[in-house]
């Protein structure tokens, strides 16, 4: 590093050596998947240097680790600049948790994607995030971008805790890996079942619930289609349209021990006019 004009505690503007950098692969959102490939050499196509901003570094243990300019940096690395320098707004001696804070801040108002804030937020040590990835590997999931025992839709997970709380959001997802697996983890089904196990918390058979659902024909595609039928009949929300579905899952057959209908108390006759939650589709 060739200028060490370092200012503990507020950020300087510097020149630093793009050698000298390196990004946290915790506190920093993913660069591997092919999104971020994809923004990678889109950057390097469209390159101009008088539009491609400044980026922030943290220095830390005689490195610079990047705060906010990742995918940036993997730009200029792949353009061969890599024994250049660049202009950065240097913080100095944050700790991880501290640069993932700051990453949330820079990048509060910017499109980035919920599942790199929700992974950057668990690393900064916030509470709701953090006990909502807990509470996944509790049931044996893990919250992230695999293909096997994972949950993609951050937005579901963090509303229904916020909603309900971790005991709802743990039933429900102990319901939806015995039932269905790892295709019933989609925002609309977590939505839905959550309301199912709210609304009836004390007055269900968590096993009987698992076994209906289970054996529904079609499956978890059987229980959406029902669900598209009740949001076009009802003129309500997709999540609610689960529950309702969910409700009559539960009641078929001759096994008695039913619950009320869905639309049974003025409670439930209030959601007809709920709006479509902003949860996406995964």
């Amino acid at each position: 590093m060739r200028n060490r004009q370092l200012t503990s505690g507020r950020r300087t503007l510097l020149w630093v050596d793009i050698a000298d950098m390196r990004i946290s692969e915790r506190a920093q959102r993913d660069h591997d998947s092919h999104g971020a490939l994809s923004l990678i050499d889109k950057i390097v196509q469209d390159f101009d240097p008088d539009r491609f901003g400044t980026l922030t570094v943290n220095y830390r243990d005689g490195v610079f680790w990047v705060v906010d300019g990742g995918h940036r940096l993997s730009a200029l690395q792949k353009m061969g600049y890599g024994d250049q320098q660049v202009q950065c707004w240097v913080y100095e001696g944050l700790a991880e948790d501290q640069e993932a804070d700051l990453f949330l801040d820079l990048n509060y108002v910017r499109t980035v994607n919920s599942m790199d804030k929700f992974k950057v937020a668990v690393v900064a040590g916030r509470e709701t995030e953090s006990t909502v990835e807990a509470i996944a590997h509790n049931v044996g999931m893990a919250v992230g971008t695999g293909k096997v025992n994972t949950i993609r839709c951050t937005t579901a997970l963090v509303k229904v805790f916020n909603t309900y709380g971790p005991v709802i959001l743990e039933t429900t997802l102990r319901i939806i890996r015995d039932a269905y697996g790892d295709a019933g983890f989609t925002a609309r089904v977590i939505d839905g079942i959550s309301r199912f196990v709210a609304n009836y918390e004390n007055r269900f058979n968590e096993r009987r619930l698992i076994a209906k659902l289970a054996r529904r024909h079609g499956g978890v595609t059987g229980l959406m289609g029902r669900s598209e039928q009740i949001k076009q009949a009802y003129s309500v929300a997709l999540g609610v349209a689960v529950a309702a579905a969910t409700v009559e899952t539960y009641n078929s057959g001759r096994s008695g021990g039913n619950l009320p209908s869905w639309w049974a108390t003025a409670e439930q006759r209030e959601e007809f006019n709920g709006d479509e939650d902003e949860q996406g589709t995964v």
